[in-house]
This record gives C-alpha cells, structure tokens and sequence, in this order.
C-alpha cells in the first residue's frame, strides 16, 4: 500500500533510516500515552499508569520501537481515534468526532489489516456521535470512514487488479490456506518459542480484565453505579480492539515465528 511509504517519507528525506527509527519509536511511545489516558476511565490510579507502563516496557514494546512496519503507527492512530470516541461520549464535541473519523480514514492505506482492527473505534465513535443527538455528524463521519475504504477499494481495482495491493500477487493457495491458520488463534498467544505471553506474561491481565468485565455486566452493577456505565463502555471498546486484532493478526500471518520480534502482529492491541 501507498500509506506506509507516505508516512515514513519526510521522516527518510530529512534523517534516512535513523530518523524513521525515531518516528516510530515515538509514534509508539504516543499509543501508549493515550492508552493511559483511556485507563484512568476504566480503573483508578496507580493501576492505571502502572498497567500502561507495564506494557509498554514489555519486550514487545520495546522491540517494536524500532521496527519499521505500519504496526507502531496504527497503534498510535486506533489509540487517538479510541480517545476521541471517549471524549465524545463524555462531552459531545465535534472536533472529537472529526478528529476520531480522519484517523481511523487513515488505517486502510497504512494497512488494510488496520482498518479491522478500527473497526470497534469506528462504530463507538458512530453510535455515541449519534446517541448526543449529533445524527447528521454521525452520518457525514460515517461517510468519511466508509469513503476511504472504498476510494482504497478502487483505486487498488484499477492498479493491481483486486481491492488489496497483494491482488496481484494472490493465488487460490493462498485463500485456502488462510482456514489452515486457525492455530494462530492460541499460536499467537502461546507458543513456547513466540507466543506473545512467553515475552510478556504480564499481558495475561487482559483476559482477567474481560472477565471482570463480563461479570460486571450479568451483575448489572452499572445500573446502581452511574460512573461504573462509563468505565465499562471504555472497557468494552478496549476489549473489542484486542478481539478484532487477534483474530485479523491470527488469520493474516502464516506462523507466529516470523521475521519480527514475537507478537507483532498482535502489537496494535499491546496499548489496549
């Protein structure tokens, strides 16, 4: 795709390599700052920040702050867009719609696997536009994301022949294969030699996190506690990121060792 060599481009222009290693670094850096803004609505401090910072010092972490791959750079984008979707449940202001809409557009063109991974950013960010009574922003916002997608969608059609840039390379083997990698789905998490848990145990808090969250929801607790409703919907939308990474992580990557740090693919979740 045309969005990764775009972003890394001034960056290479003015500093080569270095400088690119440095943008990213600090693009990932940023996804975790947002992410401990977005913890503090969820749980209280020291937990917040401890928890942030106990996943961006992981191995993973620190391993993807200087690769270069679109990974670091969505992870900052869906950890923006996830804040203003927050802040516009919170206070309904428009620049927060607009800012969350322009930077989910921006996911496709990095990596069409991003745009998944958005996807539970882009319907908060909708459906909480539109419950402020703001429908016609929720619309126009709606349409900005969508319209992306599919001028991404057309003009791939027109270059390679197929709505993803790999259309030209794609093979019937490949399509079947993609069922074949069902494993990823424990593989990613798992695996003794590169399983995301094996380099940051400490990660495992997530699944603890999305069982208490179920929990809070069949006891109903929010029903008696106003501030519990709002620390439950970040929570839920944290959780919907997570989900709609591994799954596009575990179906888009042919192993789980590969030529990158263990957990890559799943790194645009590591801040959730």
């Amino acid at each position: 795709g045309v969005g990764m060599p775009l972003a890394i481009y001034p960056a290479y222009a003015l500093g080569g390599p270095p400088l690119v290693e440095l943008m990213i670094a600090v693009l990932g850096a940023l996804a975790f700052v947002l992410a401990a803004a977005l913890a503090r609505r969820v749980v209280p401090e020291p937990w917040a920040s401890a928890a942030v910072l106990a996943a961006g010092l992981s191995p993973p972490a620190l391993a993807a702050a200087t690769t270069v791959s679109p990974e670091p750079i969505g992870a900052a984008l869906i950890a923006a867009a996830s804040l203003c979707a927050v802040r516009v449940r919170e206070r309904a202001r428009l620049r927060h719609a607009y800012a969350g809409a322009v930077l989910l557009a921006l996911l496709v063109w990095l990596d069409p696997a991003l745009a998944v991974a958005g996807l539970p950013a882009a319907v908060c960010l909708v459906r909480w536009t539109s419950l402020e009574g703001r429908r016609l922003v929720a619309l126009i916002i709606a349409e900005l994301m969508l319209g992306s997608v599919v001028f991404f969608a057309r003009l791939n059609e027109t270059l390679f022949g197929g709505p993803l840039p790999s259309a030209a390379a794609a093979t019937a083997e490949d399509a079947a294969g993609i069922a074949e990698r069902a494993p990823n789905l424990l593989g990613l998490w798992l695996d003794p030699a590169a399983g995301l848990l094996r380099w940051a145990p400490v990660l495992a808090l997530a699944f603890v996190g999305a069982w208490l969250l179920a929990r809070s929801r069949r006891g109903r607790v929010a029903a008696a506690i106003p501030a519990r409703r709002e620390a439950e919907a970040v929570a839920a939308l944290l959780v919907a990121t997570v989900v709609a990474q591994w799954l596009i992580a575990s179906f888009t990557v042919e192993d789980p060792e590969g030529p990158w740090f263990p957990g890559l693919p799943l790194f645009v979740a590591v801040p959730a």
